[in-house]
């Protein structure tokens, strides 16, 4: 009984000692820390995982971009090297320049520490040429929040990427972000055009191209002579102008001249004296008239050569019939309608009114006399008209500086007088006969009278008519 109370008191002794020493710190109130070194529940490894993946993977931060960190009872947060990336006291981060630097901080847990890499900055395109009036896109890769910049927005222009030229010379386009920057060198050269002088016809066109520019605005110092559109210059009148081509505030020129082809001298007229019969009451007596010939060194095209012929007497008068201007005022006519016949309306509209308005009968009242338009709206119609009169010429393939000769005859009546829009004007014919014009049905007439006020003879707006009637054409 003594021995096992004995040894029952030595156990109780060594308890107390085991419980008293060192050692026993390990499995005391202080092994949290230790149990999340070392223990392996469930909960330990997910926290422990989680600590090494952000270790292990880093954080990439664009130049310019910033970041804030997420650590638990985070502070005295530093950089390894704040050149690259810098951070606050409440641990934003900063992406300066290319590099990597290593983060620090201290959490409610221990130690914080994540590697921040930079990554490279990039320009899509380092040297380009932009033409005047064009644009470029240029992109920064690896690189927030950028900024453009041009070192010569005279020459060009950024916004956004977006590069245009605007002036001759070089720029540097600059992109930044953060502390980082990369540039494209940009060239804007001189512009110029396919011909800077050049010589056209009338009525011809002539393509003009502009190279190393886009959006031209074309102009011509003188639209009466040449107009311009997208290039394409049109020759209106014969003369000269300067066709100009502008992009960006820079221009490029060619001398332009425009000559006619078709040269205008007066026509030839010669009289000859034949019988005709006219009726006098009830009778018939021969009457002497004049037999005319006038040859065309080339038909008027436009109503610019119908104004450099001269219709006026001549050495003719009343008396003797022989007033040039009254039969070159007739063959005239036909040669406006020419202009009809081959499609070119305006063109015979307009040498038909130098023909029709006077000094005494206005535009206003000659109104549409001279639109021939419908005469011509058919093919049999541009066949027959005004070919029929002229000597030896075909429809379509007459060359406009070969001579041509059209006969007619003074009409053996007496001309009528009449006063009107306030002056006496003595209206007279002249007459297309048979005999002269086998494919003619019958004799037709052509009023003409002679304007007092400039001595020049005219269309009388109503009677030339027959001239335009097929049915009197075989």
């Amino acid at each position: 009984m003594k021995k096992r109370i004995t040894i029952f008191i030595m156990s109780l002794l060594m308890s107390f000692i085991l419980a008293a020493s060192p050692v026993a710190g390990v499995f005391g109130p202080q092994t949290t820390i230790t149990a999340h070194a070392k223990k392996t529940t469930k909960k330990t490894k997910k926290k422990a995982k989680k600590v090494k993946n952000s270790k292990v993977k880093g954080i990439v931060l664009l130049a310019g971009a910033t970041k804030k960190l997420s650590v638990k009872g985070g502070k005295n947060f530093k950089s390894s090297k704040s050149s690259v990336v810098s951070v606050s006291k409440k641990g934003v981060l900063k992406a300066n320049r290319p590099g990597s630097a290593t983060i620090t901080a201290k959490s409610s847990s221990g130690k914080y520490s994540v590697k921040v890499t930079v990554p490279e900055m990039n320009m899509n395109i380092t040297a380009a040429e932009v033409f005047l009036g064009d644009t470029m896109v240029l992109y920064a890769g690896n690189g927030y929040n950028v900024k453009w910049s041009s070192s010569n927005a005279q020459v060009a222009s950024v916004n956004n990427g977006t590069v245009t030229g605007v002036g001759v010379g070089s720029a540097v386009i600059t992109a930044t972000a953060g502390k980082t920057s990369v540039s494209c060198n940009v060239t804007v050269p001189q512009f110029s055009l396919s011909q800077s002088a050049a010589t056209i016809n009338y009525g011809d066109t002539l393509n003009l191209s502009v190279s190393k520019a886009t959006n031209v605005t074309w102009s011509s110092s003188n639209t009466s002579v040449a107009t311009v559109s997208g290039g394409v210059v049109k020759a209106v009148d014969d003369g000269n102008a300067v066709i100009t081509a502008t992009a960006g505030g820079f221009s490029a020129s060619c001398n332009l001249t425009v000559v006619d082809p078709v040269v205008i001298r007066q026509p030839t007229i010669s009289y000859k004296t034949i019988v005709r019969q006219a009726q006098v009451g009830s009778k018939l007596v021969d009457e002497d008239v004049n037999q005319v010939t006038i040859t065309f060194n080339g038909l008027p095209k436009r109503a610019k050569h119908m104004r450099k012929i001269s219709r006026g007497d001549g050495n003719g008068s009343e008396l003797d019939g022989k007033q040039d201007g009254k039969y070159l005022t007739v063959a005239c006519a036909l040669a406006a309608m020419t202009a009809y016949s081959e499609g070119r309306d305006a063109d015979g509209k307009a040498m038909m009114d130098v023909l029709l308005v006077s000094p005494h009968i206005s535009s206003a009242v000659v109104g549409s006399a001279g639109n021939l338009s419908y005469y011509f709206g058919y093919d049999n119609k541009k066949e027959k008209l005004p070919w029929a009169f002229f000597d030896g010429s075909k429809p379509y393939n007459y060359n406009h500086s070969q001579p041509v000769k059209v006969i007619m005859e003074e009409y053996p009546y007496a001309p009528k007088k009449s006063t009107i829009y306030g002056v006496e004007l003595s209206i007279e014919q002249v007459q297309f006969h048979m005999d002269n014009h086998p494919c003619l049905k019958n004799n037709l007439t052509v009023q003409v009278y002679r304007d007092p006020s400039d001595g020049q003879w005219y269309l009388w707006p109503s009677g030339f008519n027959s001239l335009l009637s097929t049915a009197s054409i075989n």
